[in-house]
Order: structure tokens, then C-alpha cells, then sequence
């Protein structure tokens, strides 16, 4: 059962944020340029973790810090790399805003690199390694851990890891598929407010991205180490998810509302020569020429003379 459920909820994990980058496009039009450069920011986000988490875990692994209470140690750590991939997946989203589109990005850019960075997410890492885990198990128990030659310790280790994950509880993997599809919510969330960085010139946005992208990643991690129960781990996320959709409604009605040019690009003028030039800047005229109406010529009208002239004698 277990394996089964395993199937479903990896199915779910991959079938949902591809349903829902395919509604975008149709329905808001929003390019698959966006969406495919924020799947692109995660795995830059993935790979520059993982790289920054190794090099972090050998440094402390050789040094030594016995006056350290090792609980607390663990939590700060856990914060400190949260924090750091906070960081990187604002920059990582910053940057594909840069390369995705224009100089000010429209709000679809938004939504787009949002649902790319946070689909991709949950396809990669839970999508994918749910149903492969689950085919894993079904070909462990039809040919048995033999069949791979591995050494006594590795199959006895190999044992373990199928009977753990035969013996979870149907409802753990549906539980945990539910709360990182609320991952959708939050990194469409910090995609929204990094693109008010874009249009708002705020650095404040940009430092909420941060904060949004840590908070999230803190349960994250968490759980990934198994201080939260699964249903601890579905319930924060909800909440951060309600957090990030509290923001998105405050920027619609506090900012948006306010300035609806927002929502529009701004439109660059076209260059066109010969543009004259008024206190020292060029001022930019519409590439076709204005047509100017010549004036009408004008009747001239000539008063019949009434005076009679006596007529002249002839010699």
C-alpha cells in the first residue's frame, strides 16, 4: 500500500506544476521563456547548495567546537544554511528575470519564473524521487537483494531501507505531497515581490524575497532531517503559503491598485535620426513624419470699376 501511495503522490508532484504552467500560458499568456528560466534558477539554486553544504559540513567536520552545545549547534546550522540558500535562490530568480526579459519585467514574468522555480522544485525533488524510490522497492522485492552482489554490509543496509519504506504509512506520502505543493504559492510569492524590486526600485523587496525564500527553506530542511512530523511539515507550509498570499493581496491592493501602470511594461521609444535636441536632450518624435495641410489659396476678388471715363476724341 505504501508503495502504491508512493506512486500516486509522486504522480501528483509532477502532473500539478506542469498542469498549472500550461493554464498560465494559455490563460495569462505567459511565456514559456519565463517559466523554462526559473526551472533553470533552481537547479543553479540546487547545485550551488549542494556545493556551499559540502564545502560547510568538511570545514566544521575538521575543526572542533566541543564548547558548543551540539543541539543548538545543529539548529543554528540548519538556519545559517537556510539563510545562505535564501540568498541564493533571490539571486538566482533575480537572474533570470535579467535574462528572461526586458529591462522592467511585466507582472506575467513574474508569475512565470515563480511557477518554473517553485514547479521545478517539487517535480525534482519529490516528483521524480518519489515514483523512482517507489520503482526501486517493486524491483528490490520481485528479484531480491541478491541479485545486485552487494557486500553483506550493503545488503543488509539495502534490507533496511526496503522494509522502512514497505512499513511506511500509506498517508505519509500524501501528506508531505500536499504541503510542498504549497511551495507553489511561496515561490510564486517571492517572484511577485522581486519583480516590485524590478518596477519599485526598492531594495527592501528584494531583502523580503530573502525572508520569504528562508522561512520556507528552514521548514525545509527540517524536515529533510527529520525534526518535524510530516503533518508538522504540511501545516507550516500552509502557513507560510497563507503568509505569502496575505503579501500578494497587499501588493495587489496597496500597490497595484494604486499605481496600475505597474502592470504594464513601459513602452521603450523607438529611436529614429535626426531628433532635435532641447536644453542639451534629444526628444524623441514619432518615426513617421507629421503631414502638414499646405493652406489654401486664396480668392482674390476684384470690384468692377463704376466709374464711367469720357470717352476719348478722335482727331
Amino acid at each position: 500500500m505504501a508503495i502504491t501511495m508512493y506512486i500516486i503522490s509522486g504522480a501528483i508532484a509532477i502532473i500539478v506544476p506542469i498542469a498549472l504552467a500550461v493554464y498560465a500560458n494559455r490563460r495569462f499568456k505567459v511565456s514559456w521563456n519565463s517559466i523554462l528560466y526559473g526551472a533553470l534558477a533552481f537547479f543553479v539554486t540546487f547545485l550551488i547548495f549542494q556545493f556551499a553544504l559540502t564545502q560547510i559540513s568538511t570545514y566544521l567536520a575538521n575543526s572542533s567546537y566541543s564548547w558548543i552545545d551540539e543541539g543548538w549547534f545543529q539548529i543554528g546550522f540548519f538556519v545559517g544554511i537556510s539563510l545562505l540558500t535564501g540568498i541564493i535562490e533571490a539571486g538566482t530568480i533575480w537572474l533570470a528575470f535579467k535574462l528572461s526579459g526586458e529591462k522592467s519585467p511585466s507582472w506575467k514574468q513574474g508569475l512565470g519564473v515563480g511557477l518554473g522555480h517553485g514547479g521545478m522544485e517539487i517535480l525534482y525533488l519529490y516528483g521524480i524521487q518519489f515514483v523512482t524510490n517507489a520503482i526501486q522497492a517493486i524491483d528490490l522485492q520481485k528479484n531480491g537483494i541478491a541479485s545486485l552482489n552487494l557486500s553483506a554490509a550493503d545488503a543488509t543496509a539495502a534490507q533496511q531501507w526496503l522494509d522502512n519504506f514497505a512499513s511506511t504509512p500509506w498517508h505519509i506520502p500524501l501528506t508531505i505531497c500536499i504541503g510542498v505543493l504549497f511551495l507553489l504559492i511561496i515561490q510564486v510569492s517571492a517572484a511577485m515581490l522581486l519583480w516590485l524590486f524590478f518596477r519599485k526600485r526598492g531594495v527592501k523587496w528584494f531583502f523580503a524575497t530573502i525572508g520569504l525564500q528562508t522561512l520556507a527553506f528552514i521548514v525545509l530542511i527540517f524536515s529533510i532531517f527529520e525534526f518535524f512530523q510530516p503533518w508538522m511539515v504540511t501545516v507550516f507550509f500552509i502557513l507560510i503559503a497563507a503568509i505569502s498570499a496575505y503579501i500578494l493581496y497587499l501588493v495587489k491592493t496597496r500597490i497595484i491598485d494604486q499605481y496600475p501602470e505597474l502592470l504594464v511594461a513601459p513602452a521603450v521609444p523607438e529611436k529614429t535620426s535626426d531628433k532635435p535636441v532641447v536644453d542639451g536632450k534629444a526628444e524623441f518624435l514619432p518615426s513617421a513624419p507629421l503631414t502638414t495641410r499646405e493652406p489654401k489659396a486664396e480668392k482674390v476678388l476684384t470690384k468692377k470699376s463704376t466709374s464711367k471715363k469720357p470717352a476719348a476724341k478722335k482727331n
